[in-house]
């Protein structure tokens, strides 16, 4: 049930138990797990809940019918990530399905503002956010099924969006993959604006908070942007819900929409998205005005009058994360900053110090218009693969599609396939199941693009697992596990032609969920 209602990425492989993000629906402990830059197996926690759900779901369906059931259930979800977010209750709020599925609703409503205006939808950072993302901004359709399971073809435009639509991309990263100063990107973004909207166009302006490699671009809402929101919406991508609920709170209170999904930093099981639409944007959502045809393929609907109201599978992943998200708010913000610190600074000295990892610099998290929270602590961490040193040439990274191969070896029982003549230590290592985020494609100062993996914190890391151990002795373990993991990614160099040379078939799968 928990992964029905989402388009294909959702779709178990009978082989190995898992979903084309590498999780599983039903709770996988024996896995070490810091994936959550991409998606996460559910918790025990999660599932205890979802199972609550379930019966409540069930219950309300018997008694009052499935419309009934529906919403009744998006007003419960509703009321708890208001709460816990401390929205004031002008906040419209948007149950969806995906980030991406966030991004195409985003792109409708600024559509609404004045449909004689041709509308510039500028785009921070696309290289580094859901690969459906650049696809979604533009009105078409970014994957083969839509999350109500229509089939659709992947890159066509979406019926009813404008052909006149503009995208622009303001680059996050130069060409040797270093990241560009929080000024250089604000000014691009500024003139961009100016130039559209002096062509006579209204803009969508994304402010990207954080990209997959935990980048926070622009780090400022500009006054001039301020001054001209009658000309312009801005979206918050924090699709990876790594900030404070006080931040969250500022961007409203700014008159941005703010994109989040309760499946990335909260763990919640992937395909959790939700909308926060301020005023006066959300004034939009009232009367008979209506979305592009095409929206009724992924929303269910045209009026914007109409409920955006919860499936069945929608629900169960939303209580499984807004569990997580319960957990999470438990804690003290000081000790949350004081865990994230001390994992971050043993992960980032452990990468720097391996030689077969090259470390990708970030920026620091400074939100100029926000108070110190806990999401100024970094909780991505990226790295690319030294390939072993050969007479053939210059040593180089790994690229994309063998990081990609060594990401789910990560995730595989390795044991069978190292020589007989291996340690002990190499044998536990290489049977220990690696859940880390899927790799991106990154330049390097070398003129080279590598496939980066990223090891990332998360609420759990904080709040633990479903027997709520001591914070110190959780951060002890998520520390050991992540050094485990970084050595595993070792292990898997040294051994890489070997393993590469077996065939696919032989990896034993029962860390995929089938025991």
């Amino acid at each position: 049930m928990i992964a029905t209602d989402g388009d294909a990425r959702l779709q178990i492989d009978p082989k190995t138990g898992l979903n084309a993000y590498g999780c599983s629906p039903r709770p996988r402990p024996w896995a070490i797990t810091f994936s959550s830059s991409t998606a996460s197996s559910i918790s025990e926690r999660g599932y205890a809940a979802a199972e609550r759900a379930k019966h409540r779901l069930i219950d309300d369906a018997i008694h009052g019918g499935i419309e009934y059931c529906n919403t009744r259930e998006t007003a419960r979800i509703c009321q708890a990530i208001g709460n816990y977010y401390g929205l004031s209750k002008e906040i419209r709020i948007l149950i969806i399905s995906s980030g991406t599925d966030g991004e195409l609703l985003a792109l409708g409503i600024a559509l609404l503002s004045d449909p004689d205006r041709p509308l510039t939808n500028i785009l921070v950072g696309p290289e580094e956010s859901g690969s459906g993302v650049p696809l979604a901004a533009a009105g078409r359709h970014f994957s083969t099924r839509t999350a109500r399971g229509v089939v659709v073809v992947k890159g066509d435009l979406i019926e009813g969006i404008p052909k006149d639509l503009d995208i622009l991309s303001v680059p996050v990263r130069t060409s040797d993959g270093s990241v560009r100063s929080a000024t250089e990107i604000t000014v691009d973004c500024s003139e961009r604006i100016t130039e559209a909207i002096l062509h006579g166009r209204r803009v969508l302006l994304h402010i990207l908070d954080q990209s997959k490699t935990g980048l926070l671009a622009p780090n400022t809402i500009e006054p001039s942007w301020l001054r001209n929101l009658d000309k312009i919406d801005i979206l918050v991508d924090a699709s990876q819900a790594r900030l404070a609920a006080s931040s969250v709170r500022s961007y409203v209170e700014h008159g941005a929409m703010v994109l989040l999904t309760g499946s990335k930093f909260f763990t919640g099981p992937p395909f959790s998205g939700v909308l926060l639409v301020p005023p006066p944007i959300s004034d939009r959502l009232e009367g008979n005005r209506v979305f592009p045809s095409g929206f009724v393929d992924y929303f269910g609907c045209m009026s914007v009058a109409e409920s955006f109201d919860v499936s069945f599978g929608l629900a169960l992943r939303w209580q499984a994360a807004l569990a997580e998200m319960d957990a999470f708010s438990a804690i003290e913000e000081t000790v949350v900053a004081k865990m994230l610190y001390r994992f971050g600074n043993k992960v980032e000295n452990a990468i720097k110090a391996n030689p077969d990892l090259y470390w990708h610099e970030t920026a620091p998290l400074n939100r100029t218009n926000f108070k110190d929270n806990w999401d100024q602590q970094k909780t991505i961490f990226t790295f690319s693969i030294w390939r072993p040193a050969d007479s053939a040439g210059p040593r180089r990274l790994f690229h994309i599609s063998e990081a990609r191969q060594i990401y789910i070896w990560l995730n595989s029982d390795l044991s069978d396939l190292l020589p007989i003549e291996s340690s002990t230590i190499e044998q536990w290592l290489a049977a220990q199941y690696v859940h880390i985020g899927q790799p991106v494609a990154l330049a390097t100062k070398f003129g080279m693009i590598s496939g980066a993996l990223r090891l990332s914190s998360s609420a759990r890391l904080v709040s633990g697992d479903f027997s709520q151990r001591h914070p110190d002795t959780q951060i002890d373990r998520a520390i050991n596990d992540a050094l485990t993991a970084i050595e595993k990614v070792s292990l898997i160099v040294r051994y890489f032609e070997r393993i590469r040379s077996q065939s696919a078939a032989t990896v034993s799968m029962t860390g995929y969920g089938l025991v």
